[in-house]
């Protein structure tokens, strides 16, 4: 019997990698969606709940919500709307499939390129089980990493195309690619820099790239092309990822998400910077106490700095150290110090200098930028190997050992993902100082009703960080439910002042007044609150009941309908055009928003009464009679 080749395996790893993702994420099947996050994306999005229409199709490309342009992203969470309603696992499943494909394409990829198996599928197989990869997997706002990473592949893959037929065909699949990728999650903004490193190794398209290892697919020695000449190639994926990132730090800006240097020191940011790129290094080696959020030390109330700036400057001397070791190995082992430099640019936009968010670091952001160490680890492994076979015995064992490991571990960590409170617990128990799991498990203890729990959790998370705004909105909440309107007030005010962007709790304040008879300060908070979130749809609602109280059915009715086409699934916005409109006479439509009220909300007694009773008026008014509904002629 002839022995099989590697070119004959290769079906069966592809099969082999998807298996070892579906074996530790099948679970996800059972998860529920999270609180993190999952109601912007899905679960409280109106857009995404129409599920593909072409009202959504053109939000999609042209909305900056969640701080970020992705209109590739939002356009698979209406297809996934459309085809599973709000069932989370399949929704989840869809992004198990994703990132199984991606793992096969990355094999394919790196195989084409450089006619070595073994090492490709180690490569595919450390991104397939790496626990870092869970965050990106499980959670389903994060269908943003494993999409683009989709996209990522097939970039590779149509690259790989046009290095061996060169035109403007292939050309423009390699772009359209990177376009979609980037409209996926922009983070794929230094994939022109990736395929620049792989035109030196392994695809030696440069002289840079001569080397023992360089496959025979390359170019020949001596007959590579210049470097300017290979930017030059680049220059319209280069020109899509410029694009990409103007539009992203426009869109991170407006969303209020960019923290000023008066929160985080550009020293913090560039010591925290060297220290993540070791932090994500260890925890490649050594992935343990994986959580959700690190909570940035800047942000902290009394961060260490001297501490901090000590351990950014170790790290950026390990950092520094290494490149330079392998940059002097580059002509005898290229495939190190492009993994190396594919692992360092690739997290440049996530890495902190531009500080994003509350987090340090996190998980998610590995996503693509650790294949590089994995091709750093599969060919130095193969180096090791060489042509001794107790040494490939070894090699081959070590990385199936590593590879059950990184298994094992996923599986456990996937579970962490099972449902917020799972997820919030966990966090706090492998993190200190997290202010953010303190107050996010506090909402899901007081949606549960444990409104003493909950407290504790929100007041745990201001000792940590006092000006903390929205756990002071949540504890403002908690106390209106508790009856104590002085306090809440408060602590809605608090929240305003540390945060003046808070719609949610601008809106508060303004329903406190509302129940304390003072209309025109209720009325300032929801004027003020459309002007500065045009697209706050319970602002115009509650500005167009004030209106209707007083009389002014006019801008009362124009107020309603802004808030239904802002958020088409609003019941209450619904309900409350159709009573406009019977005081206003117009009883025909009014009992459209009315059905559309009560088929969006079914549990309102009061309002299908009404219906009712308009249905019996439009009937009579039909028979000629004059009926007896509310606003009737």
């Amino acid at each position: 019997m002839a022995r099989k080749t590697p070119r004959d395996l290769r079906p069966w790893l592809c099969l082999a990698l998807a298996a070892l993702v579906l074996v530790p994420y099948a679970q996800v099947w059972e998860h529920e969606f999270t609180a993190l996050d999952d109601p912007h994306y899905v679960t409280a999005n109106p857009q995404v709940q129409e599920g593909v229409t072409l009202r959504g199709v053109a939000w999609a490309f042209t909305t900056i919500e969640a701080a970020n342009w992705h209109p590739v992203t939002w356009l698979s969470h209406m297809v996934d709307i459309e085809m599973f309603g709000l069932r989370p696992g399949p929704h989840h499943m869809v992004s198990v499939l994703m990132h199984a494909a991606n793992a096969v394409l990355l094999f394919l990829s790196l195989a084409g390129m450089t006619g070595n198996v073994w090492p490709s599928a180690l490569v595919a197989a450390l991104f397939a089980v790496h626990p870092l990869r869970v965050e990106s997997v499980a959670w389903a706002s994060e269908r943003k990493d494993v999409l683009s990473g989709l996209f990522f592949m097939l970039t590779l893959l149509a690259y790989r195309r046009y290095t061996r037929r060169p035109g403007v065909g292939s050309f423009l699949a390699v772009s359209a690619s990177l376009a979609a990728g980037l409209l996926a999650k922009p983070m794929l903004v230094t994939m022109p820099f990736v395929l620049l490193l792989l035109d030196v190794w392994p695809l030696g398209r440069t002289r840079l790239g001569t080397s023992v290892l360089v496959s025979p697919r390359g170019a020949a020695p001596g007959r590579g092309l210049s470097i300017p000449r290979l930017l030059l190639e680049k220059a319209p994926l280069m020109a899509l990822a410029a694009i990409s990132a103007a539009v992203t730090l426009f869109a991170q800006g407006r969303g209020g998400t960019v923290m000023s240097f008066e929160v985080v020191p550009a020293v913090g940011r560039a010591t925290n910077a060297m220290a993540a790129y070791v932090v994500y290094l260890w925890k490649t080696l050594w992935p343990a106490d994986l959580a959700f959020l690190y909570p940035h030390p800047a942000l902290l109330r009394s961060p260490a700095e001297g501490i901090l700036v000590t351990h950014g400057l170790v790290a950026g001397v390990l950092l520094a150290a290494t490149t330079a070791v392998l940059l002097r190995q580059a002509r005898r082992r290229p495939y190190l110090l492009v993994g190396w430099l594919w692992f360092i640019v690739m997290l440049l936009p996530v890495i902190g200098l531009v500080q994003v968010g509350a987090q340090a670091w996190a998980d998610r952001y590995t996503y693509l930028p650790l294949v590089g160490v994995s091709v750093m680890v599969a060919w130095g492994a193969r180096e090791i190997a060489g042509k001794w076979a107790r040494r490939r015995a070894g090699v081959a064992t070590s990385a199936a050992i590593a590879i059950v490991v990184l298994g094992v571990t996923t599986w456990r960590q996937v579970r962490v993902w099972r449902d917020s409170e799972t997820l919030y617990r966990h966090a706090l128990s492998v993190t200190r100082d997290n202010y953010v799991a303190h107050n996010s498990l506090g909402s899901v203890l007081e949606g549960r009703g444990s409104l003493a729990d909950a407290r504790v959790q929100y007041e745990r998370a201001l000792s940590i960080k006092p000006d903390h705004a929205l756990a002071m909105y949540n504890l403002g909440v908690l106390l209106e439910k508790q009856g104590d309107r002085a306090g809440a007030r408060q602590q809605y005010e608090q929240a305003l002042r540390a945060d003046p962007r808070s719609a949610q709790a601008r809106n508060n304040l303004a329903g406190l007044a509302v129940a304390a008879g003072d209309v025109e300060v209720a009325r300032f908070h929801y004027e003020a609150l459309t002007r500065a979130h045009p697209d706050f749809e319970p602002a115009y609602s509650n500005l167009a009941l004030l209106l209707a109280r007083s009389g002014d059915l006019t801008g009362a009715g124009d107020l309603f309908r802004r808030a239904v086409a802002i958020d088409p699934r609003s019941a209450p916005a619904h309900l409350g055009l159709g009573r406009v409109l019977v005081l206003r006479g117009d009883l025909r439509e009014a009992l459209g928003h009315y059905e559309r009220s009560l088929e969006l909300e079914p549990a309102q007694p009061e309002a299908r009464a009404e219906a009712h009773e308009l249905r019996e008026a439009l009937g009579g008014a039909a028979s000629g009679g004059a009926g007896p509904g509310p606003g009737g002629h």
